[in-house]
């Protein structure tokens, strides 16, 4: 990445663990804006309104969580909701924030390893894992 002159990350929302102050620390290292992502993916979610609210509850504390912590790193940042397929959106909000990578927190597990894979194969955005 030499050269870049203003590095914005994506920051999705998936584990609801992101708030975690080491993780935030190494995904903002070196970037001047962060953006917070959270998918309410209903495909992946059992039926039901209530589920979704959960989620959605639950998904903008952590958001919230986040924010506050980058604040206090001094760095702009930016939250987003949105609705539909995980992967597209992250994907779809990458590009048109034209942010140079996409930070997740690692989950232990083959379906955090194959949603990961997933993501890499979709988008030119550098995905990392910490």
């Amino acid at each position: 990445m030499a050269g870049v002159l203003h590095m914005d990350v994506l920051i999705p929302i998936l584990t609801k663990k992101e708030a975690d102050a080491a993780f935030l620390d190494a995904a903002v290292k070196g970037a001047q804006r962060a953006i917070i992502l959270l998918v309410v993916d209903t495909g992946a979610l059992p039926l039901g309104f209530g589920v979704a609210a959960d989620e959605i509850m639950l998904g903008r504390q952590t958001m919230d969580a986040v924010r506050e912590n980058i604040g206090k790193k001094r760095k702009p940042c930016e939250d987003i909701l949105e609705w539909g397929s995980t992967i597209q959106k992250i994907n779809q909000i990458a590009q048109l924030k034209k942010v140079e990578k996409i930070v997740l927190k690692s989950e232990p597990g083959a379906p955090f390893n194959s949603f990961v894979n997933e993501l890499r194969r979709g988008t030119p955005v550098t995905v990392e894992v910490l």
